[in-house]
């Protein structure tokens, strides 16, 4: 019984990173949709200067409830997902960072930084490929409807989202699930916690395997920057060519993929990580 006590008290302290991520990033949301139902407000009182400020409160609460509303709620969160961001990781990064230090993890491995660039575009691409045609059959997502490459995209997942998720998973998480777990639970339970911050069936399927790929990656080297990179690598590598890929026609795609996968396979099966000597 105290040892299972004490278990869960220790799963409950590695949560706690994770947590702290979506409550940031939650409270962020709530602060930002204030701001913009202020401005909503001071509209409605330009628009309607006769109504008092009961009569507006009312109109603003029979507008919240349509699409429009939230279309344009939607519309005003997405603008400012950087700035989100941005304030998220100079509220947060640091602590993670010197949370991170603290394990003292030193690198164990080399590795073919060439093959690893190759192999996290060719995954990135076979999967979002493969679920892009799966969707085109059995529709389970809306995430490639009118995809288009923005700035903001490449910044704030391409670049920046990397940083704080390595850091959070592979980094804290795995490593203190590695204390009081075998090395394979830890595995397991990190890459299933990392799926499901994505809530989508079709993101948290991508990120799972996602997820196995990078931890199997940080396992190997014990370099968390290495691991930030080829994350970085497999995002951008979907937000930059993957509304090109869905311009084609499906004879393209599936030739592509074919290939793709070919080329994958004969990467994965030569080791592209080198023993120290």
């Amino acid at each position: 019984m105290k040892y299972k006590l004490d278990y869960l008290k220790s799963f409950i302290k590695v949560l706690f990173w994770p947590i702290l991520l979506e409550l940031g990033q939650f409270l962020l949301i709530i602060l930002f949709t204030i701001f913009f139902n202020m401005n909503y407000i001071a509209t409605l009182k330009k628009q309607f200067p006769n109504l008092t400020d009961f009569q507006i409160s009312n109109k603003f609460n029979e507008i919240m409830n349509t699409n429009k509303y939230i279309e344009e709620l939607n519309i005003f969160l997405r603008s400012r997902s950087l700035i989100i961001i941005i304030i998220l990781m100079i509220i947060v990064l640091p602590l993670i960072i010197k949370s991170y230090k603290k394990l003292k993890i030193k690198e164990n491995k080399t590795y073919k930084l060439t093959k690893l660039i190759i192999n996290s575009c060719l995954l990135a691409l076979i999967l979002n490929i493969t679920i892009y045609l799966i969707n085109t059959i059995l529709p389970i997502t809306n995430r490639y409807d009118n995809m288009s490459i923005k700035i903001n995209i490449i910044l704030t997942t391409g670049f920046l989202a990397p940083i704080l998720e390595e850091y959070i998973f592979r980094g804290l998480v795995y490593n203190k699930l590695k204390k009081f777990n075998s090395k394979k639970t830890a595995i397991i339970i990190t890459t299933i916690l990392f799926a499901l911050l994505h809530f989508e069936l079709s993101q948290i399927i991508y990120t799972l395997l996602v997820g196995f790929y990078l931890i199997y990656i940080y396992d190997k080297t014990n370099n968390i920057y290495l691991s930030i990179l080829t994350h970085i690598i497999i995002n951008t590598s979907t937000i930059l060519l993957m509304p090109l890929i869905i311009n084609t026609n499906i004879y393209i795609q599936v030739g592509l993929l074919i290939i793709l996968s070919l080329c994958f396979y004969q990467n994965l099966i030569i080791n592209f990580f080198k023993e120290n000597t």
